[in-house]
């Protein structure tokens, strides 16, 4: 019998139970030291709970379930909790606490809604110490990811197959549509950028011919176009001689790890004073790990986006095939999370040898890329169905810094080791609207 999202979140509550009671003794032991037991059975106690019976540390693990857990977190957070985690860990928290409400009233439960669930439950849990019991629900997440781009591929196949009578069944991914994308960002209303860079050791190939004739690293071409796009994002915040907070960046690194870079989300006028950090080439392509810190960073920032605040955009720089587990699904993911502007948007930049299946002469002439049958690399094909299509009035932005011939529906994905290709994939990054 095919398992039910409901199955699912009963899974992940039970991940969550065993994972969390321990560090909830844990934590309580070291604040409240003897009197432990005490204060949790006194945060417990409700009108529909009694306290805990438990006379030991190993009992009250035993003893607590979920909703416990949830509540002994939520109720002491400020004297047990706030020295250890932060505010994204407290929403979790309220978050789950609804999700095991929900399920415990026997409501039903969407693909997303599961997912949201699952995700939430694994940053919970890691940022606990708790990683088996994350990994569980990692895996949870991740096959609820596969069973939604499976469900859109099918969605796509036959509304293709509506519109192709009589013709062989087409099998091309779902077009992530644009939404509305009109929000402009302002110091009120900031774009929120994410980077996401392939620091593997390939990225040292020192293979990118500058226009000056000169050979630079893979890696070195990154750093320049940052620093360029630092300045462009400058540029669109100034008002007068003071610079607006319009965007607000992060940068991560990835190789076997993802390292946040900047330490933390800054602002375009702390990122422009920072600099850019010398970027070095390291050893292996975790790609998954970079998208999943991407969305923990999205599912901690999207509810709290002031109003009108423009959708958020993930830029991911590669060049080569990952060695971990598979983005794709994570990424669709992303693509799918919503705000009242539309969804997240993700672009995707290969640096590497030309996989188009035309020679471009010319980047600042080039269409873009509407079909999967116009990329000859099979791994730039998948990272065709992880990039966006460019919203229609950011294309119109795009198209003012001087790249005119940029066709609606094209993707953002560009693919390629010419470096006028490369900088003109950043330039992209940095087109929301401003006001």
């Amino acid at each position: 019998m095919a398992k039910s999202n409901r199955d699912r979140v009963s899974e992940l509550l039970d991940a969550l139970k065993a994972g969390l009671a321990p560090y909830i003794v844990t934590e309580y032991e070291r604040v409240f030291k003897s009197t432990m037991l005490a204060e949790i059975s006194d945060a417990l106690t409700s009108g529909t709970h009694g306290g805990l019976a438990a006379r030991t540390a190993e009992d009250a693990v035993s003893e607590m379930d979920v909703q416990a857990c949830l509540n002994a977190m939520s109720r002491r957070w400020e004297q047990v909790f706030k020295a250890t985690l932060g505010k994204s860990e407290r929403g979790y928290v309220g978050i789950l606490s609804d999700a095991r409400n929900n399920w415990a009233h026997q409501k039903p439960f969407t693909n997303d809604q599961a997912y949201e669930a699952a995700s939430i439950a694994t940053r919970l849990l890691e940022a606990v110490g708790a990683s088996k019991e994350a990994a569980i629900c990692h895996d949870i997440a991740t096959d609820l990811l596969r069973l939604r781009f499976e469900a859109e591929q099918k969605q796509s196949v036959k509304r293709s197959n509506t519109g192709n009578l009589g013709g062989a069944p087409t099998t091309t991914a779902p077009t992530p549509r644009p939404g509305s994308y009109t929000a402009a960002a302002t110091s009120k209303t900031p774009a929120l950028i994410i980077y996401l860079l392939d620091v593997s050791g390939s990225m040292g190939t020192p293979d990118i011919v500058m226009p000056e004739g000169n050979r630079i690293s893979r890696i070195e071409l990154v750093s320049k176009c940052l620093e360029d796009v630092a300045i462009s994002m400058v540029a669109r915040s100034t008002r007068g001689t003071s610079i607006q907070p319009r965007y607000r960046i992060a940068l991560l690194a990835y190789s076997g790890q993802v390292w946040d870079v900047l330490g933390g989300i800054k602002t375009v006028d702390e990122f422009a004073q920072q600099g850019v950090p010398n970027l070095s080439p390291q050893n292996m392509t975790n790609t998954e790990s970079a998208f999943l810190e991407a969305e923990r960073i999205l599912l901690a920032e999207i509810p709290n986006l002031p109003p009108n605040s423009p959708a958020p955009m993930v830029c991911h720089l590669t060049d080569g095939e990952y060695n971990g587990g598979d983005p794709g699904p994570v990424a669709q993911g992303i693509m799918n999370m919503s705000t009242p502007d539309g969804n997240v948007l993700v672009e995707n930049i290969y640096i590497g040898p030309n996989p188009l299946g035309q020679t471009v002469t010319d980047p600042t002439s080039w269409t873009g890329l509407t079909s999967e049958s116009e990329i000859s690399n099979p791994f730039v094909q998948e990272l065709f169905r992880m990039s966006s299509v460019l919203p229609t009035r950011y294309a119109g932005i795009f198209r003012e810094f001087g790249y005119h011939n940029w066709r609606d529906e094209a993707r953002m994905l560009f693919a390629g080791n010419d470096s006028k290709m490369i900088e003109m994939a950043f330039v992209m990054s940095g087109v929301t609207p401003t006001r």
